[in-house]
């Protein structure tokens, strides 16, 4: 059950759309279950239990019932996701610096220390002739002998009024750190705590509720059929940011069009109301059948695209094994939330602070001053090679032109110059870049080659000028 690798879908295919059932609230039976599965976990916290015996409370819990795929969904979203567990020495759950590292190789060491103490001439009869000669040699054999072995042969080899005397000398002797409870020390607790299967079940997340814990369900299943996707079409007109940070963080290749309104022009920048955009992981059907590191991509990358606000369509081809493929398509629900956190809109406090600024002067100042220009926030996306440029601000005026708007106030040198090498291969005329003189950039910053670039540069000291603004506007709109 806690051993599953991932939440499995079952997959229903009708006329070649496949469907998955997910689980809401609202329903008694989802939620009933659901909250019994809490309720098992609560207990357990409170007897601090481990990995296994809980995997086997959880085996009684299911027993013959039939939705054991959702309990065990569960259960596994539960332990990923809302749970801590701790090794009886109070190491985590995982290895993750380098304390952490230490504290095993010390736990290594103490292992490899106690099977020494065993083969002694006192702990006789030695169960294991073959072991003992082992152990005696060098000591890649005593490792490969301990790594082999565990607590039913110690058991067998250390007298039961020892055990708990020798195990504290050699860990004195060894650096080892052990608990000082009253309680007895179980040998095997201590020597074997790195195994995940002993990591004790200390706390539970504030978080795991019934309505969240249903909804990370959904999304996990949700990922579980991208699995079987060797490419993905989405429909976004939002949270461009987010989506293409997670694009970039995942590895995958993009193609980017725009959608445009059904009353629109096609070709006509002022009809476009969104994209849509394909992400493509294996190159060949051959691949899609044999490889599924792409589909592990779309399926971690899922929850980006929940962060999108308005509305969204996710369609993928399912390679499902079956002789035949199955389109899913998924839209946005409200009990599928994303558990990724957002990033800011901005890239520093002073690109914020001077955009707002701006953005609130521009929104309050007299329709004589606008001159006809509106403003919208992070509305186009600007296709760059392999990546993508989302300007701060677009401007459409009452008769079509259009320009686009970004502020520079983040003066990080790396980020400057990744900045201007994507301004240079955009290549747009109707781009216009405003820098904060914070930023201690210079005109010759943006040459390429020498030459000019061909959007404008507007300097600026303290806040954006609405005056510059409109006179870029009017000049460098298209």
């Amino acid at each position: 059950m806690l051993k599953l690798a991932q939440v499995m879908a079952r997959l229903h295919i009708n006329g070649g759309i496949a469907t998955v059932k997910q689980m809401r609230p609202q329903l008694g039976d989802d939620s009933q279950r659901a909250q019994n599965l809490i309720g098992l976990f609560q207990e357990a916290v409170k007897q601090n239990v481990s990995r296994d015996e809980l995997d086997l409370r959880l085996a009684r819990f299911t027993g013959a019932r039939l939705d054991y795929r959702e309990i065990d969904g569960l259960a596994k979203v539960i332990c990923d996701s809302f749970t801590e567990f701790r090794s009886i020495t109070g190491q985590p759950n995982e290895a993750e610096n380098e304390d952490e590292q230490s504290e095993l190789a010390q736990l290594s060491r103490l292992r490899l220390a106690v099977w020494r103490e065993v083969v002694k001439p006192e702990f006789s009869p030695f169960a294991n002739p073959a072991l003992k000669v082992a152990l005696t040699g060098s000591s890649g054999k005593i490792t490969k002998a301990v790594a082999s072995h565990d607590e039913t042969l110690l058991a067998q080899l250390l007298p039961e009024s020892k055990k708990e005397t020798i195990l504290r000398s050699i860990a004195h002797q060894s650096g080892f750190s052990l608990n000082n409870s009253d309680e007895p020390l179980r040998v095997g607790d201590v020597l074997f705590s790195d195994l995940a299967g002993r990591h004790k079940l200390i706390a539970l997340s504030a978080e795991l509720t019934v309505e969240n814990l249903l909804n990370r369900y959904n999304v996990e299943l949700l990922r579980g059929v991208l699995y079987l996707a060797p490419r993905l079409i989405i429909r976004v007109r939002d949270n461009y940011k987010d989506l293409f940070k997670f694009i970039k963080l995942f590895g995958l290749m993009h193609e980017t069009r725009p959608l445009y309104s059904k009353s629109g022009i096609e070709g006509n920048e002022s009809s476009i109301e969104g994209y849509e955009i394909l992400l493509e992981g294996a190159v060949s059907p051959f691949l899609a059948r044999t490889d599924r590191r792409y589909g592990i991509q779309f399926a971690r990358f899922l929850p980006a695209l929940l962060l999108c606000e308005a509305d969204w369509e996710l369609e993928a081809e399912l390679v499902t094994g079956f002789g035949k493929n199955a389109l899913f398509k998924l839209k946005p629900q409200p009990h599928l939330r994303s558990h990724f956190k957002g990033s800011g809109e901005f890239d520093s406090q002073l690109e914020q602070s001077l955009a707002i600024s701006f953005e609130e002067k521009f929104g309050t100042g007299k329709q004589k001053e606008r001159k006809g220009w509106a403003i919208q926030r992070e509305d186009r996306i600007i296709p760059v090679f392999d990546t993508v440029m989302i300007p701060d601000f677009s401007f459409e005026h009452t008769d079509g032109r259009r320009a686009l708007l970004e502020i520079m106030g983040f003066w990080q040198p790396q980020y400057l110059e990744r900045k201007i090498a994507k301004l240079n291969r955009a290549g747009r005329r109707d781009l216009i870049v405003m820098v904060s003189e914070r930023t201690r950039c210079g005109r010759e910053h943006f040459s390429k080659d020498g030459q000019e670039p061909v959007y404008p540069v507007i300097f600026f000291k303290g806040v954006p000028r609405l005056g510059q603004v409109m006179e870029a506007l009017e000049r460098w709109a298209i």
